[in-house]
């Protein structure tokens, strides 16, 4: 039971955390790779590059981390922090759906790096739950707290309840996996 819980609380925090972006039509999917078709090299086709990454992480993986290198290098050559951060992040995410939770760790620090370097205080936050839930599936529950408990005081200074209450819900999932209750 505790264990269905706590796939459970990530799951939503996914979708909450993420708000009506995380899940994409086929249309804006298509909209977003057309305009990748302009040869314009700047920081709009970064953010396409994200975008497009993000909406097929659950479609199609590996296309999904060949558009966020992509975003990534391209950030890095023009100097678009945030973009690199974004890129980052999405990297990391598509190595934790994948398992593969040393390179995914490693991603969302470089992204936290980047995040907390440009002052991305969401950026951080989020980060910062990504952590958590790479350390938490490896039952690592007191770095999945701090990281968890990061985050939260970050959201509440941003005044973002909805995810300051999925945060906790994770952090109840950990306490709920040691039996704390």
């Amino acid at each position: 039971m505790g264990y269905r819980f706590k796939k459970y609380v990530w799951l939503n925090l996914f979708i909450f955390c993420l708000g009506s972006n995380s899940i994409f039509p086929q249309q804006n999917i298509d909209s977003l790779t057309v305009a990748l078709k302009q040869n314009v090299l700047d920081s709009n086709r970064v953010k396409n590059l994200n975008r497009l990454s993000w909406a097929l992480r659950s479609i199609d993986t590996k296309k999904a981390m060949v558009y966020a290198v992509e975003a990534k290098k391209l950030s890095e050559k023009i100097s678009f922090e945030r973009g690199r951060g974004d890129a980052f992040n999405n990297i990391g995410v598509l190595h934790y759906r994948r398992g593969e939770y040393i390179e995914a760790t490693k991603a969302q620090l470089q992204a936290l790096a980047i995040r907390t370097t440009i002052g991305d205080k969401e950026g951080e936050a989020l980060s910062y739950i990504n952590l958590g839930n790479i350390y938490s599936d490896q039952h690592n529950n007191q770095q999945a707290l701090d990281n968890y408990l990061h985050a939260a005081k970050l959201l509440s200074d941003l005044k973002d309840t909805k995810l300051v209450h999925i945060i906790y819900l994770n952090i109840g999932a950990v306490f709920l996996s040691e039996k704390k209750y």
